[in-house]
């Protein structure tokens, strides 16, 4: 069974705006809802290298697992893109199971409302 993509816009509602080539509905960016993630334990305070803003999904893929998810751990950080990022800066990673269930539950709720 092939694994599903995570995205950010995994957790939005189609919009109605619809793209003329593809005839798809653009996703609604103001139905992702990221400030109710709720936290089970503190996340992990973590200084960002060179490196990590070059190939931010390397450190996505370090502490998660999986190089899917990145754009949603720049959002719920407030990052509106790696480009924003500094080395030195400070970002929280929630844990993998604080990330697994809020992705699960946005998820589920954007696929009730379609």
């Amino acid at each position: 069974m092939k694994k599903e993509k995570r995205s950010r816009y995994r957790l939005m509602e189609t919009s109605d705006v619809i793209d003329e080539e593809t005839g798809e509905a653009f996703p609604d960016i103001l139905t992702a809802d990221y400030a109710s993630f709720r936290f089970s334990r503190s996340p992990t305070r973590y200084r960002l290298k060179p490196q990590d803003i070059d190939k931010f999904f390397n450190l996505h893929k370090r502490v998660y697992g999986s190089y899917n998810g990145d754009d949603i751990l720049l959002d719920l950080n407030l990052i509106p893109h790696r480009t924003y990022m500094e080395t030195g800066s400070l970002v929280f990673l929630p844990s993998t199971r604080d990330m697994e269930e809020f992705i699960k539950s946005k998820t589920s709720q954007a696929r009730r409302r379609l």
